[in-house]
């Protein structure tokens, strides 16, 4: 009877012990994610988190400014008031603007107006007076073609003589050359003389 007695008195201890075990357990668990949150809620700050985070924003801004590539392409956009015409013109950026950021290449250009800024694409426009110098008139000069550029007063000026002979061409375009064929544009002043080659 003694061992049956001490054998309950051992079971109920360990079952008494496992009662207090969970309850502690309950309580610990309840307490903890308060205890998580108030920790979480308090920020520690040094001079060297303060720093990194200095650091953080600048890389930030950095990694988040377009600057100019080397391969980048510039684009400008002049039109003329008095003819209404647009001359554009396209080229590779130059290496003393490679790196530059928008604001950086407006200072470099003040006079102009930044339409689009990429690294890659830069188009750059402005109005001038006057009329645009792509202003040509087609003439016949002693048997060949001659080009001539006109200025906001129509004022002829030889640019070229062509090899073209007008010897060939049919009596309206001999017609139309003493008269005149005005041409505005370099690509279509080609496209002209082609078609009379």
């Amino acid at each position: 009877m003694r061992k049956g007695l001490l054998a309950l008195s051992i079971l109920l201890i360990l079952v008494f012990s496992f009662l207090i075990g969970m309850y502690i357990y309950k309580i610990a668990t309840l307490e903890e994610p308060q205890d998580m949150e108030i920790a979480k809620a308090e920020e520690i700050e040094d001079e060297c988190t303060l720093e990194y985070e200095h650091l953080e924003e600048i890389e930030q801004a950095n990694a988040k400014e377009e600057k100019v590539s080397p391969n980048a392409k510039l684009t400008t956009n002049i039109y003329y008031d008095e003819c209404g015409h647009t001359v554009k013109k396209t080229s590779n950026i130059e290496n003393k603007y490679i790196n530059l950021n928008k604001d950086e290449l407006s200072e470099e250009y003040q006079d102009w107006e930044i339409k689009e800024f990429s690294p890659e694409n830069i188009i750059l426009y402005k109005e001038e007076k006057g009329i645009c110098n792509e202003h040509y008139i087609l003439k016949d000069n002693d048997g060949f073609i001659a080009v001539y550029s006109l200025d906001s007063n129509e004022k002829e000026t030889l640019k070229e003589i062509t090899e073209i002979s007008t010897n060939f061409l049919p009596n309206t375009d001999i017609a139309k050359l003493q008269g005149g064929i005005k041409v505005y544009g370099r690509e279509n002043l080609n496209s002209v003389l082609e078609d009379f080659e």
